[in-house]
C-alpha cells in the first residue's frame, strides 16, 4: 500500500481541507482541557465550561453541516460509505471509509446535546477531583448520574438514527455504541468470551504464584509503598525525565506537567504533552505515570504529520494506544534488563534511601504479586481484574441494572469477590479513576485489550530484535523505531484487528499475555 499523501486522489482535497480546519479546532479544544487539568485557577471553571461548550458546538456544526456533507457526498455514498470516485485507489477508499465513519457519528448527535455533554464533563471532572480529595462520593454522585444519563441519551441518538444502519451489529447491546468510540468494531459479544477466558487463566496463574513455597525476595525497601523513606519529588522528576528522553520522547515536541490523574494530550504530532503525579513515599507513582504516558506520547509523535487532519494521523484505537503505554510501562519498565541499567542511576539519586538494597532484590520487590485496591498500583498479574470489574460495572450502568448511587457498595463487593480486598475508602475505591467524570464510559476495556495487544506485539518484535539486549544497552530507540514502523506510522489505515493480523499473522489472542506473565512470575 502506498504511504504518501501525494498518492491521494485530487478530488479529495476540498474535503481534506475541511478536515484540517476541524482538526485545528479540536487542538484548541484540547489546549483548553490541558490548561484546565494543569494550570487553570480553580474559580475559572465556570467560564472554562462555557468556552469548551462553545467550541464543541462550533466543531460539531462544521463537521455535521451542509458544507461538509456536500463535500463528502462527492466522494462516497452517504448511506453506505462506499467510495464513488472513479479510479479510486485502495488508499482513497480506506481514507474515505474512516472519514465517513466519523461523519456518521457526528450527524447522529444534535448540536445542543454535544454542547451540554461537553459542558457537563468539564465541570464533572472538576467536581470529581474535589470529591476524591475529600473522600466524598455523594459530592460527585449528581454529576456521575448526569454523565451516565447523557451516555444513555447518546446511545439512543445512535440507535434511532438511520445513518447508523451500516453498523447494525452494534445493536446487539447498547454498551457497544460507547465501546465503539474507543475500540471501533469491537462488541460485547467478542469481549465477554475473551475476558472470561482471561479471567480464568489469570485466576489459575495467581493461585500458582501464591502457592509457591518460596516467597519473592524482599529488598529491604518494603517501605517503598508505605510511609518512608522520603523520596524527594525533584529526584523522581529528574529520573523520569531521563527515562523519557531515553525512550525517544521528543521534548522539542512536548513536555511533562503534573496533574491529579496522569494523561496524554495531543494537538498535533509536533505538540504532544504528558502529565504525571507523585508520592514522596512511593517511587513508582510518578515513574510509572511518566513511562505509561510516554508510551502514549511516542505513538502520537510517531504519526505522520503530512496526514494531519485525516484519520491517517490518528491512532487506530484506544486498545492499540494502550498497548503502547502498557508495553513501555510493564514489558520494558518493569523488566530485569531495564533495572540492570537504571537501578544504579536511581541509587545515585537516592543513595541513603536505597542503601540497604541491591538491584536483584529491588527488581523482585517491584514485581511482587499482591492483590490491592488501587488499579494504577496493581501488579501485572492482578491488573486486569481491576479492568474486568469496571467493564462489568459499565455494562450494568448502561443496562440500568445498576444505579450510580449503588456504585460504592457494588464496587466494594466486586473487589472483595475478585481480588479479595476491601477498599479502605471511596477515594481508594470508586473515586480513584478520572474516566467516568470525563465521560469515558467504554474506555476501561481498552486497558486489558492493550495488555493483550502489547504481548502479541512483543512476541512479534522479539523475532526481529533482541529486545532485552536493546534495553540492557540503553538502545531504546531501536524499540521505538520498530513501533514507529509497524504501528505508529499507519494511523487508522488499519483497524485494530487488521493491525494485529498484519504484525502477528494471528487474530486477537490472550495466549501471548499468559505466556509472558507465566514466564516472568512463575517460571
Amino acid at each position: 500500500m502506498k504511504n504518501s499523501k501525494n498518492d491521494i486522489n485530487a478530488n479529495l482535497n476540498p474535503l481534506l481541507d475541511q478536515l484540517k480546519e476541524i482538526a485545528h479546532l479540536n487542538g484548541i479544544q484540547s489546549l483548553l482541557h490541558w490548561d484546565q487539568e494543569t494550570k487553570m485557577p480553580k474559580k475559572a471553571i465556570g467560564s472554562r465550561t462555557e468556552q469548551l461548550g462553545a467550541i464543541a458546538s462550533i466543531i460539531h456544526r462544521l463537521h455535521s453541516g451542509n458544507d461538509f456533507k456536500n463535500g463528502l457526498k462527492q466522494c462516497v455514498d452517504l448511506k453506505t460509505g462506499e467510495c464513488i470516485i472513479k479510479n479510486a485507489t485502495d488508499l482513497d477508499k480506506r481514507l474515505l471509509k474512516e472519514v465517513h465513519r466519523d461523519w456518521v457519528k457526528s450527524v447522529c448527535l444534535p448540536e445542543t446535546f454535544v454542547r451540554e455533554y461537553q459542558e457537563t464533563i468539564s465541570i464533572s471532572q472538576n467536581v470529581w477531583a474535589d470529591a476524591r480529595i475529600k473522600n466524598d462520593f455523594k459530592l460527585f454522585l449528581p454529576y456521575l448520574e448526569k454523565v451516565v444519563n447523557l451516555s444513555t441519551q447518546k446511545i439512543d441518538f445512535y440507535q434511532n438514527s438511520s445513518t447508523y444502519d451500516y453498523q447494525k451489529e452494534l445493536n446487539t447491546h447498547p454498551y457497544n455504541f460507547l465501546l465503539d468510540e474507543y475500540e471501533p468494531n469491537m462488541t460485547v459479544d467478542e469481549l465477554d468470551p475473551l475476558f472470561n477466558k482471561l479471567e480464568g487463566s489469570l485466576k489459575g496463574l495467581l493461585q500458582k504464584i501464591q502457592a509457591k513455597s518460596e516467597s519473592p525476595k524482599k529488598s529491604g525497601i518494603e517501605s517503598l509503598h508505605k510511609t518512608k523513606p522520603f523520596f524527594e519529588e525533584k529526584g523522581q522528576w529528574n529520573f523520569g525525565i531521563q527515562v523519557l528522553k531515553d525512550m525517544g520522547y521528543d521534548f522539542d515536541k512536548g513536555y511533562q506537567e503534573k496533574s491529579s490523574h496522569p494523561f496524554t494530550i495531543n494537538f498535533h504530532p509536533s505538540d504532544v504533552r504528558i502529565t504525571t503525579r507523585f508520592k514522596t513515599n512511593d517511587l513508582f507513582e510518578g515513574l510509572s505515570g511518566s513511562i505509561h504516558e510516554g508510551g502514549h506520547a511516542l505513538y502520537e509523535q510517531g504519526l505522520l504529520e503530512e496526514w494531519f487532519g485525516t484519520p491517517f494521523c490518528e491512532s487506530t484505537s484506544l486498545g492499540i494506544h494502550e498497548s503502547q503505554s502498557r508495553f513501555w510501562e510493564n514489558i520494558v519498565g518493569k523488566s530485569e534488563s531495564f533495572w540492570s541499567v537504571y537501578y544504579p542511576i536511581l541509587k545515585d539519586i537516592f543513595p541513603s534511601q536505597l542503601k540497604n538494597t541491591d538491584c536483584e532484590s529491588f527488581y523482585h520487590d517491584i514485581n511482587s504479586v499482591n492483590p490491592g485496591e488501587i488499579r494504577v498500583e496493581a501488579d501485572e498479574v492482578t491488573y486486569n481484574f481491576h479492568i474486568l470489574i469496571r467493564y462489568n460495572i459499565e455494562k450494568k450502568l448502561i443496562e440500568k441494572s445498576l444505579a450510580p448511587k449503588d456504585l460504592p457498595d457494588y464496587w466494594n463487593s466486586a473487589y472483595s469477590e475478585l481480588l479479595g480486598v476491601s477498599p479502605s475508602s471511596d477515594a481508594n475505591g470508586v473515586l480513584q479513576d478520572v474516566h467516568w467524570s470525563s465521560g469515558g464510559i467504554g474506555y476501561f476495556p481498552t486497558y486489558t485489550l492493550g495488555n493483550i495487544y502489547a504481548s502479541q506485539f512483543y512476541e512479534a518484535m522479539s523475532t526481529e530484535l533482541n529486545v532485552e539486549e536493546c534495553i540492557r544497552r540503553k538502545q531504546l530507540g531501536k524499540i521505538k523505531n520498530w513501533l514507529n514502523q509497524n504501528i505508529h506510522q499507519y494511523g487508522r489505515r488499519y483497524s485494530a484487528k487488521e493491525l494485529v493480523s498484519k504484525i502477528t499473522n494471528s487474530s486477537i489472542s490472550i495466549d501471548p499475555l499468559i505466556r509472558y506473565l507465566d514466564k516472568k512470575y512463575s517460571g
